[in-house]
């Protein structure tokens, strides 16, 4: 508590008995015994200030701080305030605006110790952040190697890709040149296939007429033939007979006649016979070539006026004479 006494000397003691900075508007105790002029314009500015800065650091309003420092001084106005208040208001002034500085201090002290701990709080909680920050780095770092390996292996497969679609390009305009190709191979073929049915028609008729000579040839040969059987029926009958008559003296030199001349003849008779039936066989044969009537097989040459003939086959399979060696 302090005590402010005033004398009539003109004397102000103050009695303090706390420390200042526990020092409260409440704790000091003011005797008047003064008096004095009144306070000067610029004595009055000085309280003014002190007022001025309890209000503006401290959010105290002036007028309360007004009617609180007349209170405890015993003046209703400031007007009534001596020169001998002056240095006892000023005190009480000083005194308040130290304790809220104490309180103030107090304040901002345990202010500041919340903000520390908050500030602690947010750095545990950003060491965490950050720790997961780094596990989620690590992990998008392991995605960023899977994913440029898979981006180097995709490019690779798309440079194949590439290369088999430039080849499958060269394939196909390849192909499409081969297909160009055959296509008109086959357009030739088709026309030589259509001269060749051609040629084939034309020897076909040939053929047929050929066959109708041939026809007629083995007729007239076939003709020859049974004359040819006839006379060697003939033949047979006068062996038997000349067999018959052998015994007979009369007619002895007849029948060696006759024998000798069945013997001579017969073999010719057969030889000739055998030719006819090897010429008629062979006109039934197509593989053959004609010549004057006559049938030679494939390969024979021939001697005639217009030189050496070849009896040979033609591509559409009919058998022709052809001049050579």
């Amino acid at each position: 508590m302090t005590e402010l006494l005033d004398t009539p000397s003109s004397k102000v003691s103050l009695n303090f008995h706390a420390p200042v900075e526990y020092a409260a508007g409440g704790d000091v105790k003011i005797i008047n015994e003064l008096g004095g002029r009144l306070l000067t314009k610029r004595e009055r500015k000085e309280l003014h200030n002190l007022v001025l800065q309890l209000d503006r650091e401290f959010g105290q309003k002036g007028w309360d701080t007004w009617t609180y420092l007349h209170e405890k001084i015993g003046v209703n106005e400031v007007g009534e305030m001596r020169l001998d208040h002056l240095k006892a208001a000023q005190a009480l002034l000083q005194l308040m605006i130290e304790a809220k500085q104490a309180a103030f201090g107090t304040s901002l002290e345990e202010a500041w110790r919340q903000e520390y701990q908050s500030v602690c709080c947010d750095l545990l909680e950003q060491s965490e952040i950050e720790v997961n920050l780094r596990a989620e780095l690590r992990h998008y770092q392991q995605a960023y190697s899977v994913l440029k390996c898979d981006h180097d292996r995709l490019q690779q497969v798309l440079a194949q890709h590439r290369v088999a679609a430039a080849q499958f390009e060269r394939e196909k305009h390849s192909l499409g040149s081969g297909v160009t190709e055959l296509q008109q191979r086959l357009s030739s073929e088709v026309q030589s296939h259509r001269h060749s049915e051609a040629e084939l028609k034309r020897a076909a008729n040939r053929a047929v007429g050929l066959e109708h000579q041939i026809d007629s040839l083995i007729a007239g040969r076939l003709v020859d033939s049974e004359a040819l059987a006839q006379a060697q029926k003939k033949a047979e009958q006068a062996q038997r007979v000349v067999r018959r008559l052998r015994g007979s003296l009369i007619c002895g030199g007849v029948l060696a006649v006759l024998a000798t001349g069945a013997a001579v003849y017969k073999p010719l008779f057969q030889a000739e016979l055998r030719a006819e039936q090897s010429k008629a066989v062979m006109l039934k044969r197509k593989d053959i070539c004609l010549f004057d009537g006559e049938p030679f097989s494939w390969g024979t040459r021939i001697n005639t006026p217009t030189g050496i003939q070849k009896c040979v086959k033609s591509r559409t399979g009919q058998y022709l004479w052809q001049f050579g060696k």
